[in-house]
């Protein structure tokens, strides 16, 4: 049997030869629905060519679906003729065929074919119709580009192996924009980007066994953008290698921003996650990743640039650069003016924007980026971002004051940009938690660094963090101060169906001003954590005596006890004698009384 390679080598050499041949003998056909001499059909052109020919369409309506018999065709429309459709199907043959500038209107476009070296379909118009592009075997290098769908079952429908790039297309209100069909092996269509698919009652449909590069730089707005549907493979589940650039770039993306990276998504209703999430600070990109499906994270989410007025976003600086000096900007959301609607205050301390915005590896593990509390349950939240450098300390700051939380550091092991640290202070226990630890509860709150599942053991090393508590809720709940402790939350294995349990850490004091204590403490990662504190205990029922110890000696302490118990004593008889005198006047008021009224 014919390994893989080699069959891809014949292939390749099958096509050179072919390209030879053709070229030799390419001949330019026109084709003019008035035009004498000329042909007054694209059939009657196509039934008189021959492989490598150019078939020239003039202007005019072409109530034809053109059957497509001879390989390696090009049609080219001259001020957007008006056709049915064209149609190839040649089995066992490589049609690789090219159809640019026509206004299609009827059947579409179909091509079927075993091999594929470079069918290329781009800027035409469809209407109620689209394109199915199926190769049997596999394809190099087909290209679907800067085609315009309006209506129709379904845009842009591939089944085949490989080499497919689907490009800067404009599709709209369609059943389905984009759906690749199962494959016939694990070779994956190249890239999906630039295109704009919105107003369809599916955006994207990836069937079972399905590979895809790159999916990025599109505008998804439809009822539902992304969905799985199942194939003739059950097994298989549909893999997209990545849903952004590995690393933004610096150039105009599909809404204007400044950064091309990931994807925008939004829906017809205008709930949808880039509409929704916020830019703090300008370049285009939302603040969290945006997980689409289990799986399927778009870690470059793309979102409206915010720009205040008068004032231009920071520019960026290259990728991974050090930029040690902060100059901290800060962007505060008041209750009820979210664009989410939700109830908390977020407060923005980021340090210089600038480089890659996050790691795009990883989705494990509680990270940050999208946060699993609800909302409803944040008091109050504050970013703060910095680049993170292989070998270098970080820390974040939360200058602000809005938290508990004074800063986040360890040391980075891993290159990973511009990241942000999200730190959320909790109006009441943490949803993620069963209960809170012991004793008097100061405050509870939230950490999490990057992306999920960035801050482990594999890219941070030594992580701590600094805290503080105010002056005046140790007085008031009569806390005692060396008793103050920091818990985390840790649950090894979320899935065993067993509670996890709060770790107390090893904190230190490492100031204090006129309202605060600061602690400065060490953690094994990042999470869920409390504040608490011991109160005083007092003995019930019994008294605390402050004793002047310069005026008192044992002796004096042993007369006073002796004093209080003979001045005890003395009382106790003197109560008896006092109750003994009432009760023999009231007797003798009442014989008194009995004996007058017997006398009457």
């Amino acid at each position: 049997m014919l390994t893989k390679k080699l069959l891809s080598i014949l292939f390749a050499a099958a096509l050179a030869l072919q390209v030879l041949a053709g070229s030799a003998a390419a001949t330019t056909f026109t084709v003019d629905d008035d035009g004498p001499g000329n042909y007054t059909t694209i059939q009657s052109a196509v039934n008189g060519a021959s492989t490598g020919d150019l078939i020239v369409v003039k202007p005019g309506v072409y109530h034809e679906t053109v059957d497509i018999t001879v390989l390696e065709l090009v049609f080219k429309g001259e001020g957007m003729p008006e056709v049915d459709g064209f149609k190839e199907d040649i089995p066992g043959e490589n049609p690789k065929i090219a159809i640019w500038g026509f206004n299609i209107t009827g059947t579409g476009i179909s091509i079927d074919g075993k091999y594929s070296g470079g069918n290329n379909i781009h800027d035409n118009v469809f209407r109620e119709c689209g394109i199915y592009l199926g190769i049997q075997e596999f394809s190099e290098d087909d290209i679907i580009e800067n085609n315009v769908f309006n209506g129709g079952e379904t845009a842009i429908n591939y089944d085949g192996d490989s080499g497919l790039k689907i490009r800067g297309n404009k599709i709209s209100d369609a059943n389905t924009g984009i759906k690749i069909d199962s494959m016939h092996s694990q070779n994956r269509v190249k890239e999906i980007s630039g295109n704009t698919v919105q107003g369809c009652d599916v955006g994207l449909v990836l069937e079972d066994y399905t590979r895809v590069d790159e999916i990025y730089n599109n505008v998804f707005n439809n009822t539902e953008n992304f969905k799985i549907s199942p194939g003739p493979y059950f097994d298989m589940i549909p893999k997209v290698q990545s849903w952004n650039k590995a690393n933004l770039s610096k150039d105009e993306n599909i809404i204007g921003g400044p950064y091309i990276g990931g994807n925008y998504w939004a829906t017809p209703s205008g709930d949808g996650f880039s509409q929704t999430h916020l830019d703090t600070d300008g370049d285009g990109i939302a603040e969290e990743e945006y997980q689409i499906s289990e799986g399927n994270v778009d870690y470059f989410p793309l979102v409206t640039p915010r720009v205040e007025p008068g004032e231009e976003p920071e520019e960026e600086q290259p990728e991974y650069e050090d930029n040690s000096t902060e100059d901290n900007s800060t962007d505060v959301i008041l209750p009820g003016n979210e664009t989410n609607s939700t109830d908390d205050t977020t407060v923005d301390s980021s340090s210089n924007s600038g480089g890659s915005r996050k790691s795009s590896g990883g989705s494990s593990g509680g990270g940050g980026g999208g946060s699993p509390e609800p909302a409803k349950n944040v008091e109050v939240k504050e970013l703060s971002q910095v680049f993170i450098t292989n070998g270098k300390a970080v820390k974040f700051e939360f200058k602000n004051n809005a938290t508990c939380v004074v800063s986040v550091d360890f040391d980075a092991i891993r290159n990973a940009g511009k990241t942000t640290t999200i730190v959320e202070q909790l109006k009441n226990k943490s949803a993620l938690v069963p209960e809170l630890p012991a004793g008097e509860t100061y405050k509870s709150f939230n950490v999490w660094v990057g992306n999920s599942g960035y801050a482990t053991s594999k890219n941070i090393e030594d992580p701590g963090l600094t805290f503080r508590v105010e002056k005046a809720w140790i007085k008031d709940n009569q806390v005692e101060q060396d008793t103050i402790t920091l818990s985390r939350y840790v649950d090894e294995d979320e899935h065993d169906g067993k509670d996890g349990a709060w770790t107390e850490l090893n904190s230190t004091q490492a100031g204090e001003d006129d309202k605060f204590l600061y602690f400065s403490a060490e953690t094994p990662g990042y999470g869920s954590f409390a504040i608490s504190g011991a109160p005083t205990l007092k003995a019930p029922g019994k008294q605390v005596l402050e004793l002047q110890a310069e005026n008192r000696t044992v002796g004096s302490v042993n007369a006073s006890e002796e004093e209080d118990k003979g001045a005890e004593e003395s009382n106790g008889v003197g109560k008896t004698l006092i109750n003994i005198g009432i009760v023999t006047c009231a007797l003798v008021v009442v014989i008194g009384l009995a004996l007058k009224g017997a006398k009457k």
